[in-house]
């Protein structure tokens, strides 16, 4: 990577947010944890990021919200969701937003490398 890009990681599990951010760093991004939507909006409000994974069922608000922030504020963050929510569909309002991934990942993931490899080019994409 050319520059360092930036990720939040929103999911209120541990280990999961965790390992993702680890696995991350060993990547060279920077990486943002947060465990609640309020919180997420909060840090990115203080350091733009240039994605998210998103986990859905938390505590308080849904996942679903802070991509909701993301699409009203007009920010340019890749949105990817990251969910044990089996069956879970993506909002009609959040289809076919260009920085959005129609892609959801169900936990658990053996290869975080897809998930790696699906934001790396969201952002190229992005970026043209």
């Amino acid at each position: 990577m050319d520059t360092q890009k930036k990720i939040l990681i929103l999911d209120d599990e541990d280990i999961i947010r965790d390992s993702l951010a680890i696995f991350f760093e060993d990547y060279g991004f920077q990486v943002f944890v947060a465990s609640y939507v309020d919180s997420a909006i909060e840090l990115i409000k203080e350091n733009p990021v240039d994605a998210a994974i998103i986990d859905i069922r938390l505590p308080g608000k849904n996942g679903t919200e802070l991509m909701k922030y993301i699409d009203e504020k007009n920010l340019n963050i890749i949105c990817l969701v990251h969910t044990g929510s089996v069956g879970f569909e993506l909002p009609e309002k959040l289809l076919h937003k260009k920085n959005i991934s129609c892609d959801i990942f169900y936990k658990p993931v053996p290869e975080l490398e897809v998930i790696k490899d699906r934001i790396l080019e969201m952002l190229k994409e992005n970026e043209q």
